[in-house]
């Protein structure tokens, strides 16, 4: 049986570090929230759950299963990606 080891940490993040922190979260949460809502009106709508890679063809264009290096090369081209 293999150790397992847990490490806790504490953060004392200064105000704008707490600032910073807790609109990650949020936005994180409201991500969350969105794409949960995403699921649930699929699955009211075609009756079943809509899969990982199925929001993965949705958001990036189908062709991963024919050529999966060229959707990451289509994905990974500069000034392609949500930076710019």
């Amino acid at each position: 049986m293999a150790l397992r080891k847990a490490f806790k940490y504490r953060l004392y993040p200064t105000r704008p570090q707490a600032r910073d922190l807790e609109r990650t979260l949020s936005l994180c949460r409201s991500l969350y929230n969105a794409a949960l809502q995403e699921r649930r009106d699929a699955y009211r709508k075609v009756g079943r759950t809509v899969g990982f890679y199925e929001r993965v063809d949705q958001a990036f264009g189908s062709g991963r299963e024919r050529n999966p290096d060229k959707g990451k090369a289509r994905y990974f081209l500069p000034g392609s990606g949500p930076s710019g």
